[in-house]
Order: C-alpha cells, then structure tokens, then sequence
C-alpha cells in the first residue's frame, strides 16, 4: 500500500502513513518520502518525524479493537523497515568514517551515544547490518519490506556460524526459504527449523556446537533483597531434562491458581529439591544426610505456638476429639471427658465469646464480630456436620514482637510465617546450650507424623483439599496444628493434606482451616470463607 492508501472516516488527513490497515494520518509532513527523494536526507527525515508526532498524538481510546490490533502489527512492520534503512546508513558511516566527525574514538561508541543502547547492543546491530549486506541479500530485502524482523537476522547468523553454513546460505533459494519460515513460524518453531538446517548442513557444527553448550552451562546465585536471583544458561539437552521435570511436577492449572508460568515454574523448581531432600536418597552413605537446618530458639517457638490465631466462637463440645483453639496469641485445649462434655484445659476465659459455666458458647446480643463468626460456625456445623478440629496458620504478628528470629545455617533470618511453614513438615531435633555456647543436651529428632498416621491422612483425603485443586499426592504435604507443649503429639483431626503450593500459601495468607465430621471449610483472616473441600469429593 502507499501513503495515500488508508484513510479513517470521519479524521481529516492532510496525507496518510503507510499502514496497512487500521487508523493513522498524517500531519503538515505528507508525502514525507516522496520529498525525500527530491530534497534529500534531512527533509526526508523531518517530515518522518512529523508524520510519527501525529501517529503521537491520536486518541486510541476511540479506536476499534480490530484497529488497534491492526496498527500495531503494522507499526512492527515499520519499525523493522526503517531499522533496516538505518542498518545501511550504518555501513555508510563505517564505510566513510563519517562517525570520526563526532569526536568519538569508534563507530561503535558513536552508535552506542546517537542510539542509547547499550555497547553490546550497539556493535550487534553494526554487525546485523554488515552481514545482510555482505551474506543476506534476501534477507535484507525482506527486512526492508518488512517481512522479516532483526531477530530473525540475529537468529541465522547465530546458527549459521561457521563457513561452511555461511557458504550454503549463498545457494540459491536458502535463503528465500529461511523468509518463508519466519513468515509462518513462531520464535521458537523458527529456531528449530534453522537448527535443523544448519546440522544437515554441518555435521561438525552440532558437535561442537554440543561441546560449547556443555561448557556454557551454569546456575548463578546472587543475593538480592530478602531472597535470591537465580540466573544461567542450560544446554537444550538439559533444558528439555529441566523443563520435563517442573512440567511433571507443576501438573495441570488449578481454577484457583493465578500464578504466571514463570512463578509456576519457581515453585515446582523447589519442591523438586525438596522433594529430592525427603526422599533421604541424597549422600546415602553420608553420617549426616543433606538436610535443610532451621535453628530456632525454645522461646520463640513456644510464642509462634500462642500466637496462633483463629475464629474465637469455635466450638470443642460437639467434637467427638481434640479441638485446639486460638484467642489472640492464648492458646487453650479443649479436650472430651468420658462423658463427652468439652472442658477448657487453659486460657478461653478473654476470649471474647459469651460462654455458660461449662464453657460452651452462647447467643447472646451485642457478641459483634464474635456473634458473626459463631453463627458462621453454625451453618457450618449444620452442613458438614460436627466440628472436630481448627488447623490454624494465622499469626498475631504483635505477640512475636522482639521474640529472637529464627535462622538457616548461613545466619539468614526467617519471618514467622515462613517459620510456622517449615516447622509444620519438618524432623525437629533438641539442642540445649551454655549460656557460653557448649552443647549441653542434644535428644533425638521427632518426626511431626508416623508413616502410619501419613497414610491415614493421605487415604482420607486422596489429594489436595484446598477449593478448587486436585493436585495429586506426590505433590502433597500435611499441614497441621501441632500443639508442641505436649511433647509433639498429633491427631488426624488436626492434619489436611496440601499440595506444595498451598501448603505455602495457607502459611503465607495466614488461613484458617475448620475441620468437620463431612470436610473442610478454609477462612480468610478476616473471616471470609475462602471455600468447603467435602471429604471424598
């Protein structure tokens, strides 16, 4: 299409830009490349630049979806022509030394200053813009009638690397067929095709194209705020290895699951370690195995206990177990007598619900946010039957003020919630200390749940119960409220099973999890209702 080809009812346009299709209009700089070619560069470019003002300029909030679209696919087209005319205006200055009239010591450097690139960048378009002078005719054609993109042009001298796949590119028809691919590939089809190609071509290219790859690999950790930034570059070989494993171990998308692919990716990349680190198959023979070591002082594993948090109305007396209840930062167990009636062994008493003599809850006016979450309770109860246990992650954050953090290995500190998280699926072993450092006691490691009780959960709930996943069991974690005064005692009424990503997530977003006889009811802190998980369901 020429200038004058596109038009946009109802916008007056002095003369038109050459999109394709959609809407655009030209200002006083009409006819821009007609000019050029009569006046010369610099009229040329100044009516460009006042035809790009009014592409500027325009209200795109008025333009149809179709338009949009339309316009900026062929603004990419643009965009890739007139980078391929700058490419042969850059041979030009290299050419002529016109970059030396600048003051600058090199092309590079100049290009690097006039085009704000970076120097990498900077030498990688010179070099772009040489070879489709010299190797890419064709190419650098259909990257002037934009056809093709410089990626693409980056992507063939990168495989094509070596003289003999440089020569076959000079062979007629190579290269229109190498147009015809990225035309109708995507990236990635695209790269694999000229891969292809180039082994066909050059044998000893993919050999010791494999040679380098195995050499490049590499995984760097850097510290980075709160966490750690992960970089490298794998093999494809060992990319495909990788990339199989996370895919296994991500499985399908949840309704639930909002993350990004790339945050999906993270999370299966870590529960594949951490799956690997549970097997104990790592350095069998080893005295130690490796293990991932968490110190936390007594005292603030005791306040990570009391600082437990959850819906205050809950209720242990029509509970046929144990019922664990948490009241801003007091803990109280309630246990069943013979005859079945609730007592409370410990605080309860400031918990903010109405209660008779025996410590039920009662209706009473005026109960407020309390009343609210007892009449929640009781629908609950009606649909799901009775309450047998509360599996609590919030945390009241104010009660851990000043309590001593705990670390890893390397003195890195931990937030409570990532704490309560770790300590929730995890061996825990007794150390006691002098005050001057020397080991004083050092008992045996107690696991959280017996292989027995872990089947016993695991049969009850198949897989995750989080609303909304159906994350199979090797995916799967217990999460629990374990009452650690009492010696590391569990009861399954106190267990669910979580998938790896929800485990993290019901510690993370402190949610409240009610366990009744029929399934599980999961609770915001602020005493919404997340979602019911019936059990067989």
């Amino acid at each position: 299409m020429t200038l004058d080809d596109v038009d946009v009812p109802g916008v007056l346009c002095p003369a038109r830009v050459a999109l394709s299709q959609g809407f655009a209009c030209a200002g006083g700089g009409g006819r821009a490349f007609d000019r050029g070619r009569k006046s010369g560069v610099g009229e040329s470019v100044n009516g460009l630049k006042a035809d790009i003002s009014v592409l500027a300029s325009l209200d795109v909030s008025k333009a149809s979806d179709e338009e949009l679209l339309a316009g900026a696919e062929a603004l990419a087209g643009l965009a890739s022509r007139l980078g391929a005319v700058r490419g042969r205006w850059l041979v030009a200055i290299g050419e002529r030394g016109s970059w030396r009239a600048s003051g600058e010591r090199t092309l590079v450097r100049w290009n690097e200053k006039a085009s704000g690139q970076s120097p990498a960048a900077a030498a990688r378009e010179i070099a772009r813009a040489q070879s489709l002078g010299e190797e890419l005719p064709v190419m650098a054609a259909a990257l002037e009638s934009g056809d093709v993109f410089a990626e693409h042009i980056d992507g063939v001298r990168r495989v094509f690397s070596t003289p003999a796949l440089r020569e076959s590119l000079r062979r007629e028809g190579v290269q229109e067929e190498i147009v015809q691919w990225a035309r109708r590939s995507a990236p990635r089809e695209f790269e694999r095709r000229l891969r292809a190609r180039a082994l066909r071509e050059d044998p000893a290219m993919g050999v010791a194209a494999e040679k380098d790859e195995a050499a490049r690999e590499k995984v760097v950790f850097s510290p980075s705020g709160w966490g750690m930034r992960v970089s490298g570059w794998l093999s494809s070989e060992t990319s495909a290895l990788v990339d199989t494993a996370l895919s296994a171990l991500m499985g399908r998308k949840s309704a639930d699951d909002t993350r990004t692919l790339p945050e999906r990716r993270a999370g299966a990349l870590v529960e594949l370690a951490s799956v690997r680190l549970d097997e104990g198959t790592l350095a069998a023979g080893a005295r130690i195995r490796p293990h991932l070591s968490v110190h936390v002082p007594l005292a603030t594993l005791m306040r990570l206990e009391n600082a437990a948090g959850g819906c205050p109305a809950l209720d242990a007396n029509d509970s046929p177990g144990a019922l664990s209840m948490f009241k801003s930062g007091v803990a109280a167990t309630g246990s069943v007598d013979a005859r079945g009636v609730g007592a409370v062994e410990a605080g309860g008493a400031n918990d903010g619900v109405n209660r008779d003599a025996s410590g039920r809850c009662v209706e009473t006016g005026g109960q407020g946010r309390a009343g609210a979450c007892l009449e929640k309770v009781r629908r609950q109860r009606k649909k799901l039957g009775p309450l047998l246990a509360v599996i609590p992650s919030a945390i009241d954050l104010k009660a851990l003020a000043g309590a001593e953090p705990a670390a890893f290995d390397d003195g890195t500190a931990l937030s409570m919630s990532q704490l309560a998280r770790l300590a929730c699926d995890s061996s825990i072993g007794r150390i006691v200390l002098s005050a001057t450092g020397e080991v004083l006691d050092a008992g045996r490691s107690k696991r959280l749940f017996t292989p027995g009780q872990t089947r016993a959960v695991i049969a009850r709930d198949r897989n995750c119960r989080y609303p909304g996943c159906s994350e199979t069991i090797q995916h799967g974690q217990i999460h629990h409220a374990l009452p650690w005064k009492k010696g590391g005692a569990t009861d399954l009424a106190n267990a669910v099973l979580l998938c790896w990503h929800h485990h993290a997530l019901v510690h993370r977003e402190m949610t409240t999890i009610a366990h009744h006889d029929g399934g599980f009811v999961f609770t915001r802190p602020d005493g919404t209702i997340i979602g019911t998980r019936r059990h067989g369901v």
